[in-house]
């Protein structure tokens, strides 16, 4: 590799990097996600991935999309280490005595995962996977880091070859997409969907995936359609018209005829 495109490099990672630290509330916390950040750009050094771009690049877009979701700090470190203990000589008990015991369970959790659910072929069965997956996650921030692992994967899937781009939409939409559903994460469904079925359809992989985003914030109650064989509903038919309602009878009672003179108590005369 050149020492122009190691420098490109290295001022992309740099640049994501400070990006992702601002978006740390607490002076606390961005300490913590940036020891996390430079120790996985130290372990993952020399590591490429397909696009070109370093491999740590993908840990920081996995955090990013854990702080879109509002996760918190812990799983934002635990999502920049989620490769380390897989693919560098760095061991669990390192990370438990650099970050701690929850950082260290949720990178185990992940890599459980990965090792047994996703490389083993009894399990790559989707009715027998959502099970296995939630038994291994016994932290639902290990399902979590899984999704926006798996979503960032989908976005940058284009850089992998026709195959193994079906292969990786299939097991996205047998697995992640109904996962999702049942954990009730309706936008992120939709959006695995979508990446999934370009990887089969003609919609271009490059365009950007934005139009999604936006299009997914539209509302999605709509009213259901009519059969094409039924006719229009007619209006309903009024009701036949009632006469005019008499006016209510006074409340005052009729007025008596006048009372006659009383007759003479004088008797008449003989």
């Amino acid at each position: 590799m050149s020492s122009n495109v190691i420098k490109n490099n290295d001022e992309v990672i740099a640049d994501k990097g400070k990006a992702l630290l601002k978006r740390i509330p607490t002076k606390k916390n961005r300490k913590q996600v940036e020891n996390a950040l430079e120790y996985s750009i130290k372990m993952h050094e020399g590591q490429v991935r397909k696009s070109g771009l370093p491999f740590v690049s993908h840990c920081i877009d996995v955090a990013n999309i854990l702080i879109d979701w509002n996760m918190d700090h812990t799983t934002v470190v635990s999502a920049l280490l989620h490769d380390v203990v897989e693919d560098t000589e760095v061991k669990l008990s390192d990370i438990e005595e650099e970050f701690g015991s929850d950082v260290a369970s949720l990178v185990d959790g992940v890599t459980k995962v990965e090792n047994i659910a996703f490389r083993s072929k009894e399990h790559k069965q989707a009715e027998n996977f959502t099970k296995l997956f939630l038994s291994l996650a016994r932290d639902l921030r290990v399902i979590i880091i899984k999704f926006a692992d798996r979503l960032n994967n989908m976005e940058t899937i284009q850089y992998l070859s026709s195959n193994k781009r079906k292969e990786i939409a299939l097991e996205t939409k047998e697995i992640f997409v109904p996962l999702a559903h049942r954990l009730g994460m309706a936008k992120l469904k939709w959006q695995l969907e979508d990446l999934s079925l370009k990887c089969y359809g003609n919609v271009p992989l490059t365009e950007t995936f934005r139009p999604t985003r936006i299009l997914l914030m539209a509302p999605t109650a709509l009213p259901p359609a009519l059969p094409p064989s039924l006719p229009p509903a007619l209006p309903p038919s009024l009701p036949p018209a009632l006469p005019p309602a008499l006016p209510p009878s006074s409340s005052v009672p009729p007025m008596a005829p006048p009372a006659l003179p009383p007759s003479s108590s004088v008797p008449p005369s003989a």
